[in-house]
């Protein structure tokens, strides 16, 4: 990986990196970056704008020589690298681009439940086209799907107590799976 691509600017205590894999990322994903970052002495903070995928790095120059910060930036930007989607990680290993080893047990792991999500997707947008076949963006129809049926399975829950209590536990099972995927999907804005 060619640090220049990602270095902005870089002046003595100063230096601007845009990165794919910061755009639109997480307070938790930022917090992680930062403590990873301000964990080498020298490091004095790091500003994370993900509206943008920049961040602004300042450091002490009577601490940290500005090779020996490139020398961690190319470590920080070969992790960042990894944590970027699917489609981006193939484009920068055809651009011969380096992975963190540590990450190595992520990226199977991901790899792994890839057939599980793009057979769920599916099913969800199959789902969103009966529920929703007014709505034309995929994935607003995908999130309004989601909504509508985590609705029903609740109502249905409450509704099948005065019916058949073991049909309500299957349907409860139902709606907090739902619940902790919405949980899952929102959860940088909780």
């Amino acid at each position: 990986m060619e640090l220049e691509n990602y270095v902005r600017s870089l002046i003595n205590g100063r230096a601007r990196i845009r990165h794919p894999a910061l755009a639109g990322i997480g307070g938790d994903d930022i917090e992680a970056i930062k403590s990873l970052v301000t964990a080498v002495e020298g490091v004095e903070g790091l500003e994370i704008n993900p509206s943008v995928g920049s961040a602004l790095l300042t450091w002490d120059p009577e601490v940290l020589t500005v090779e020996a910060l490139k020398e961690h930036m190319q470590t920080w930007l070969a992790f960042l690298a990894y944590s970027a989607d699917t489609e981006d990680e193939e484009k920068k290993a055809a651009e011969g681009a380096v992975q963190a080893p540590a990450a190595c047990i992520c990226g199977e792991v991901r790899k792994a439940a890839e057939p599980a999500v793009n057979l769920a997707r599916s099913a969800m947008d199959a789902a969103a086209r009966v529920i929703v076949p007014d709505v034309k963006n995929v994935k607003r129809a995908r999130r309004m799907a989601q909504n509508r049926i985590m609705l029903g399975l609740g109502a249905a829950s409450v509704a099948s107590l005065a019916f058949n209590k073991s049909s309500h536990g299957v349907l409860g099972w139902g709606f907090a799976a739902f619940a902790l995927l919405h949980l899952w999907q929102h959860r940088t804005v909780l």
